[in-house]
């Protein structure tokens, strides 16, 4: 038996000895709550007073819930003043933890923003805040910079982050605080975060162009694929929906969603203005899970609606969707991908796409990495990125040239013509 484990079992003798039938929580809650409690002390300057005729007193200003003074108390004990001190700062601080804000600031944030990012919330929560009892039951008006540093510090020095995790779990704690000013819990932020600490996290980098896109050559190869499933069973029209995918370059959300009154065959245009997103009971904070999907009327970003070509193969594929649904009786409100239940979810697609990666030998990428693949397929054909830019939906060209154009060529058959044109250049 090794040192922690002996430790471990004599801090278990120790506690059934002395606390009876007091488990390891109990005692780590009651160390919280000594914590918290000092913690509410350190708020408080204390002095003694002789008081004429009367005797010698402890004496301090009690606080409001703005911590300013609001009334003095005095008692002859100097235990029985701390008691009172305690008792009135928990009395009207009905807000005092970092717990209690995160769960205040969760339910306020369910009708304000997605329930992706609530679940992103929770998640950071759960993983790197919920293990620091200290912290989180630190009283949010005795919150100083130096605890965040601490908090903050030991999350890095625990955990191998790169500086966009490191980002989103700060980014938490900041919109916390900024709630609690808003309202008006606190007066002033001590929140921040050092330098020194994101220099420590792994910096993200662009990644390699095979790690992000589709060649031509894989493109052929999936497609092939995708029709032998497709013939295999008609009624899954997943396949198709693979397909689709590369000559839209579309998300999978917005894929889903396409209605019938959304395509125009004679002018050959598609309107994106809709997407498939999941559908989550949020009713218990603690336990949220997804109901279903459901089609929004709007997109993820403004830009987002928008009016793409239909290529010759797009307009097939449709057709071919359209006379499934009808072959076997899918019918939903005039959607288009649709199983024997109603819209198909995108896990259907994504399914297709990773079996059908699996089994023709190639990599598996998203059907995200479909997007980025459209769009390289045509930055590195010659069309600007501003057009670019529009078809997928995007509000600055810059976002478009950084996170979606990459070399999707063969690389063997570039650097055979690298060589070809440097051995030939002194030539003729």
């Amino acid at each position: 038996m090794d040192e922690e484990k002996i430790l471990l079992e004599k801090a278990k003798y120790l506690i059934n000895k002395v606390c009876g039938k007091m488990t390891i929580a109990d005692i780590q809650q009651e160390i919280m709550e000594s914590v918290n409690n000092q913690n509410i002390l350190a708020l408080h300057h204390v002095w003694e007073q002789d008081i004429k005729g009367k005797g010698h007193y402890y004496v301090v200003w009690l606080l409001d819930e703005n911590d300013r003074r609001q009334k003095q108390a005095k008692k002859k004990n100097r235990i029985e003043l701390e008691k009172l001190i305690i008792e009135h700062y928990k009395k009207v601080h009905a807000l005092q933890t970092v717990k209690d804000l995160y769960y205040e600031f969760l339910q306020y944030k369910t009708s304000l923003v997605k329930p992706n990012t609530i679940m992103r919330y929770r998640s950071d929560w759960e993983n790197y805040y919920s293990r620091d009892r200290e912290f989180i039951y630190k009283p949010i008006r005795s919150l100083k910079r130096t605890d965040i540093d601490l908090f903050f510090g030991n999350i890095v020095k625990t955990h191998d982050l790169n500086t966009k995790a490191f980002g989103s779990i700060c980014s938490l704690l900041r919109q916390m605080l900024l709630y609690a000013m808003d309202k008006e819990y606190i007066t002033q932020t001590p929140f921040r975060v050092k330098r020194e600490l994101k220099k420590q996290c792994i910096p993200v980098r662009r990644k390699a162009d095979r790690q992000e896109t589709y060649t031509d050559e894989e493109i052929k190869l999936v497609c092939d694929e995708m029709e032998r499933r497709y013939n295999d069973a008609p009624n899954n029209t997943a396949p198709l929906g693979v397909m689709l995918a590369f000559e839209l370059g579309v998300r999978i959300g917005e894929l889903m969603a396409l209605h019938l009154s959304d395509v125009d065959f004679e002018e050959r245009m598609v309107f994106i203005h809709s997407q498939l997103t999941a559908d989550y009971d949020m009713a218990d904070l603690d336990n949220i899970h997804r109901a279903g999907y459901k089609v929004v009327d709007y997109t993820k970003t403004p830009n987002s609606e928008r009016v793409l070509p239909l290529t010759d193969r797009a307009v097939e594929l449709l057709n071919r969707v359209l006379a499934a649904n009808k072959q076997y009786g899918y019918e939903a409100d005039g959607y288009i991908f649709l199983n024997a239940n109603g819209i198909q979810p995108p896990k259907a697609v994504e399914a297709q796409l990773r079996s059908g990666c699996n089994r023709i030998g190639i990599k598996y990428r998203s059907p995200h990495k479909i997007r980025k693949s459209y769009a390289s397929t045509l930055f590195n054909n010659g069309v600007p990125i501003t057009t670019i830019q529009k078809l997928l939906g995007h509000s600055e060209p810059s976002t478009t040239l950084r996170y979606y154009t990459f070399d999707n060529t063969n690389k063997s058959e570039v650097y055979e013509n690298v060589k070809n044109i440097l051995n030939n250049r002194f030539e003729g």
